[in-house]
């Protein structure tokens, strides 16, 4: 049905799309983990810059 040559080169496009594939798939994985760690640093920097600020207002309003 297909030549040595066809066949090699469409066993080497599979191979090409199948690491592509993976190495997309790896990178949205971690993608994803890096942005729940920001997300949850961010809620806890948030709830310190709130602090902070009733902290200052309740020294101003002495």
């Amino acid at each position: 049905m297909f030549g040595g040559a066809a066949l090699q080169v469409l066993i080497v496009a599979e191979a090409l799309l199948a690491g592509f594939g993976g190495g997309w798939t790896v990178h949205s994985r971690k993608s994803g983990t890096k942005m729940v760690e920001l997300e949850s640093r961010d809620v806890v920097v948030s709830a310190a810059n709130e602090k902070c600020a009733k902290d200052v207002e309740s020294a101003l309003c002495r």
